[in-house]
């Protein structure tokens, strides 16, 4: 948001859950921790080494699938200055708090700093870097609530030119040195891109956009219609308002309009030509979905990449719960997870049962078509840390623990491992943003996101296993993650204070004695698991976390782990990835519903392939080698074919009472296939609150078809009122953006 171990039967493999050697990983050889023996009669190896010695990450070979990684989150002007030149750049100057005394200025972090603190991050396991948008931002400062310091874009959020680096950050050459870097030590490179609104329009830059330097809009001479002039949101419970409306001062960019469209996806091509994995899109909330999802189809057309929005929630509570689940099962873009997030901070901070974070991932579970692909977080740069809420270490290294073996993918803010907090005004932005005082390897918390980032890249049950809880209490929580016979066992007494007598557990880890995969440096030992699959009860000390996990041997039947990207077109690549595939020898066939696709690529884990010219549609997906049988099955989403967004509106609506909803349906399954259930059908529409007699909306639809469409009324009441008459029929163009409005036919 803007400011204002391994099994002894597995066989070693090089893939994308490499086999680490023992002991030669400082320390990271403890997540080998698993000494399989019929009888529990072996001794433990001698102590390990230290953690947080840099490690050779696995390289990004599916930037689609981030399920196995640790996506490391990094607001850039805060993090190192490698390159103090760039502090006070000319031509961007008067911005540059060189004592660190204005929170609202730059600190001097750069691109080059960050390239040169990549080991520190690697040493973490972190094979996914999110760093805050690095677009030229504005150059003139604001002056807020008269106060006479200067307030600049330090965070990335005021862009300026979606087409420059910012100066105080570096240049493309710096950037590029970054991507190269990155993927030479095998950590993918998300960026985050604000294309909602360009910057504030009461001061500073006043709105105005650039492209590669030259006036391309201005908010206060908007002759060509580049932004909403709306005012500020009016109801944050209301798309219309969201999307519409300017998100606290920030110019409204009018994604509807041919020329920003253009422009936007334009300066996301360029970061795609540049070599980034993903993107984080900022406030996707305040935009229409369907222009995110025409975004998200052009993205995917280059190869696979992963996409990932904010749309803040308060969970099944939310008023645009509904919308928001939609947009994430139809966008193809993963959503930032506050729901979980709301219940890490309730449970871990403010002492709320465990029991909650099994009920939200219950939750997740039924609601996304996709759950294991939403990111997973504790802190941002839009809130207070969890130390501004709860001041202990014990409880943000359980909360770190469980949000590195939950399902989805951790995101671990830059600073956390350190502990990092700033207290000044309860830690809210911009104390939430603190410079990076230390680079330690040994905290505690460095050493459990070393030891657990590296082992969700051993072990793939942390990157697609089901959940399964075996105990679950006040101060509990005990829970198995499993992908085929590969298994995670974690435990965690909340408790700071009491000990918990536990009963035998009844886990899936196969019969032997197993190390504590974080090396005892939590309180774990040992665990015992008998022929039945019993252990002896136990006894867990305050503040304790273990983690026992089995890797095993290469299955003979195909599991099948994750299909990326999740939404795609005919013609497009597709990733599927996985284990127990057989290699281009053995080979075999993708099956997308009743079709087979062409297979580009095939190894024991990952498998691409060109999705057939099928008809658009939600499909299951399975792996078939030769030597058959089958995997189990995934679904994807299949458009059409390439999508460009169209806005439909309907005018001389029937009286509305307000509670009453309108909703678009048509002959493709971009608009429903012609159906009258809500749940399936596009909407509801929007509109002005006032306006009873028009109603609109922003639709990802296929290009260059031509469509047949109508218009029904769900009433409050349930009752529907369809239109009468002929359908509608409009041309899509084959490129760029349209607009039809259709008279209802009563």
């Amino acid at each position: 948001m803007p400011s204002s171990a391994a099994g002894s039967h597995r066989s070693a493999r090089a893939s994308r859950f490499p086999r680490w050697r023992p002991w030669l990983m400082g320390g990271l050889g403890v997540v080998l921790a698993l000494l399989w023996v019929p009888a529990a009669a072996l001794p433990l190896p001698p102590s390990a080494p230290p953690f947080g010695a840099v490690a050779s990450n696995p390289p990004p070979e599916n930037a689609a699938d981030f399920k196995p990684d640790v996506i490391y989150q990094v607001v850039i002007d805060r993090f190192f200055d490698g390159d103090p030149s760039n502090n006070d750049p000319v031509g961007d100057t008067g911005m540059y708090s060189a004592d660190h005394s204005n929170w609202h200025a730059y600190w001097g972090g750069d691109l080059v700093g960050l390239t040169q603190k990549l080991p520190y991050i690697a040493g973490m396991g972190v094979t996914a870097l999110w760093i805050s948008p690095v677009v030229d931002n504005v150059h003139s400062p604001l002056f807020y609530n008269g106060s006479p310091l200067p307030n600049a874009g330090y965070h990335g959020y005021w862009a300026r030119d979606d087409y420059q680096i910012d100066s105080h950050f570096g240049t493309w050459a710096d950037f590029d040195r970054l991507v190269q870097t990155a993927h030479q030590m095998g950590i993918k490179l998300i960026i985050d891109f604000a294309a909602n609104h360009s910057n504030p329009n009461g001061g500073g830059d006043g709105g105005n956009l650039y492209q590669d330097g030259k006036l391309v809009a201005n908010y206060n001479d908007d002759i060509a219609g580049w932004f909403h002039h709306n005012g500020g949101i009016f109801n944050f419970d209301d798309l219309y308002s969201d999307e519409y409306e300017n998100l606290f001062d920030l110019a409204d960019l009018a994604q509807e309009n041919p020329q920003v469209d253009a422009y936007l996806k334009g300066a996301i091509t360029r970061f795609l030509q540049h070599g980034v994995d993903g993107i984080r899109f900022d406030a996707v909330k305040h935009m229409p979905g369907g222009w995110l999802t025409t975004v998200n189809d052009m993205i995917q057309a280059e190869g696979p990449h992963y996409l990932v929005g904010e749309w803040p929630s308060s969970g099944i509570a939310d008023p645009l719960h509904t919308s928001q689940l939609r947009f994430a099962n139809t966008s193809g873009m993963a959503l930032l997870d506050f729901s979980m997030n709301a219940a890490i901070d309730n449970v871990f901070a403010t002492g709320d049962s465990m029991v909650e974070l099994d009920g939200t991932q219950q939750h997740i579970n039924q609601d996304f078509l996709w759950p294991l692909d939403q990111p997973l977080f504790i802190d941002n740069h839009d809130n207070p840390r969890f130390l501004n809420k709860r001041m202990s270490h014990d409880l943000l290294n359980d909360a770190l623990a469980f949000t590195l073996t939950a399902p989805g993918i951790p995101i671990i803010y830059y600073g956390t491992e350190q502990y990092l907090f700033d207290n000044t005004n309860g830690g809210n932005d911009p104390y939430n943003r603190p410079m990076m005082a230390s680079f330690s390897t040994t905290t505690p918390a460095y050493q459990l996101i070393s030891a657990l980032g590296h082992l969700r890249h051993q072990n793939p049950a942390l990157a697609y296993g089901s959940l399964r809880s075996l105990v679950l209490g006040q101060d509990v929580y005990i829970y198995e993650r499993q992908f085929g016979n590969n298994v995670v066992l974690v435990a965690m007494n909340r408790s700071l204070n009491k000990a918990l007598s536990l009963a035998s557990l009844a886990t899936n880890l196969p019969t032997g004695r197993y190390s504590d995969a974080l090396g005892g440096r939590f309180g774990g030992g040992d665990l015992l698991v008998n022929r039945d699959g019993s252990t002896p009860g136990m006894t867990m000390q305050p503040s304790e976390v273990a983690v026992w996990q089995f890797t095993a041997a290469e299955p003979s039947t195909p599991l099948l782990g994750s299909v990326g990207p999740e939404q795609t077109h005919p013609g497009d690549a597709l990733i599927l990835d996985g284990e127990g595939f057989g290699n281009v020898a053995t080979g075999g066939r993708v099956e997308i519903g009743s079709s087979v696709a062409t297979v580009k690529s095939w190894s024991a884990h990952s498998i691409t392939v060109q999705v057939p010219p099928i008809q658009g549609g939600l499909y299951t997906l399975r792996v078939c080698p030769f030597a058959e049988p089958c995997s189990n099955r995934l679904v994807a989403r299949v458009a059409s074919g390439p999508q460009v967004p169209v806005t439909f509106r309907v005018t001389g609506l029937p009286d509305l009472a307000p509670a009453d909803q309108v909703y678009l349906t048509g002959d493709t399954p971009e608009l429903g296939n012609e159906t009258g259930m809500k749940e399936l059908a596009i909407g509801p529409l929007i509109g002005p609150i006032l306006d009873h007699t028009s109603k609109f909306l922003l639709v990802s639809v296929p290009a260059c078809q031509t469509l047949t469409y109508h218009f029904f009324v769900v009433h409050h009441d349930g009752t529907q009122t369809v239109e009468a008459g002929p359908e509608h029929m409009m041309v899509v163009p084959c490129t760029g953006e349209s607009s039809v409005t259709a008279l209802w036919q009563a």
